[in-house]
């Protein structure tokens, strides 16, 4: 940022304010307060914090359970992960897993997960990770897991 503007000179600000990059985020700060009240929200229509975490718990354990029930996948987090659920499936690239998910409506991350050293060390070139919320349901994990089932036939 600058300090001062003239026709043939600028003077910049002084530090922090020199590396300010204009005007703040002001739509942002307002979109954040709405999530915010969203979540507030959805957590008290769930009957509070404590349930949201036992809900979290039972939804990531369906769909590690279900996905651990193909035999292709190789369940690389542990049952007793919250939210997050990460695989692997035998014979297919990552990617190719994330663009058939995309094709039925699923969103997953696939890939090194800003993690390839650990990756490498592991002897894996990538996995699949899907990420539970709050908008989650039953619903999603039953529909992940049929199409993950559809998708290893294809393969």
């Amino acid at each position: 940022m600058i300090k001062e503007v003239k026709a043939d000179s600028i003077e910049w600000n002084e530090l922090p304010m020199k590396f300010e990059a204009g005007t703040p985020t002001i739509a942002g700060g307002v979109g954040l307060a709405a999530a915010l009240n969203w979540f507030e929200g959805a957590i008290e229509q769930l009957g509070g914090w404590e349930r949201y975490h036992e809900y979290q718990v039972e939804i990531t354990k369906a769909l590690h359970e279900g996905l651990s029930a193909i035999p292709q996948v190789k369940m690389i987090s542990g049952e007793g992960s919250e939210s997050l659920v990460t695989f692997e499936v035998e014979h297919m690239h990552t990617h190719d897993v994330s663009s058939l998910l995309d094709e039925r409506g699923i969103a997953i991350r696939a890939g090194y997960h800003c993690a390839q050293p650990l990756h490498e060390k592991l002897g894996s070139k990538g996995t699949i990770r899907a990420s539970l919320g709050i908008y989650n349901d039953m619903n999603d994990v039953e529909r992940m897991v049929s199409a993950m089932k559809e998708i290893v036939e294809i393969f």
